[in-house]
């Protein structure tokens, strides 16, 4: 094991001056992945669904908030804005109709 560590921390360090190297094992995993997701697709979904339906409403609620953390309060601003500025477009439109 100690030999197998050893030779691993070597070749780790060889790679870390190796820039060919490294743009080769990053071409490499690029192609690959872009792979597998688009011939297993479906199967990443299903297993997001599987995760997500065992979730209750407040074990999501917190599952989101957890990864989303301070962006959440901007996306719900964002909401708040966006939303009264579409009311009142509506309200604006709505006021020109009733008038014509």
């Amino acid at each position: 094991m100690t030999l197998l560590i050893s030779n691993f921390q070597r070749l780790l360090k060889e790679l870390e001056s190796d820039k060919t190297a490294q743009l080769r094992i990053d071409a490499w995993m690029r192609e690959t992945i872009t792979t597998l997701i688009n011939k297993y697709h479906h199967e990443i979904g299903n297993m997001v669904r599987s995760s997500l339906s065992k979730l209750d409403d407040i074990g999501l609620v917190n599952q989101i908030e957890e990864k989303v953390g301070n962006d959440l309060q901007y996306i719900r601003l964002n909401g708040a804005v966006v939303g009264g500025l579409v009311g009142i477009f509506f309200s604006i439109i709505k006021l020109l109709l009733l008038k014509t």
